[in-house]
């Protein structure tokens, strides 16, 4: 099962907030998700980290899908879950 354990909103470019993912049945979290929306499209990046290259700033994955079905499939199951996530009462 995938949960969604937090959401911190942030508004630049086309991405919308940060969410933790915890895989329950596996016993894993991973931190610092990127939630990315752009016109009618949504997206989660897996976490990255920055680098220069001149002046552009750009990203190296940590984790990345080597299957493309499996990363479809990452994408339904995780936003499915956000949208589960959004829909909860607060606590």
């Amino acid at each position: 099962m995938i949960k969604i354990i937090s959401y911190q909103p942030v508004k630049k470019g086309t991405c919308t907030g940060f969410i933790t993912i915890r895989f329950t049945k596996i016993g894993l979290e991973i931190r610092d998700c990127v939630v990315h929306k752009k016109n009618d499209s949504r997206w989660i990046q897996l976490p990255a980290k920055p680098y220069k290259e001149g002046e552009l700033t750009k990203w190296n994955h940590i984790i990345k899908f080597y299957m493309r079905d499996k990363a479809d499939q990452f994408q339904r199951l995780v936003l499915k879950a956000f949208d589960e996530y959004n829909q909860a009462p607060l606590k």
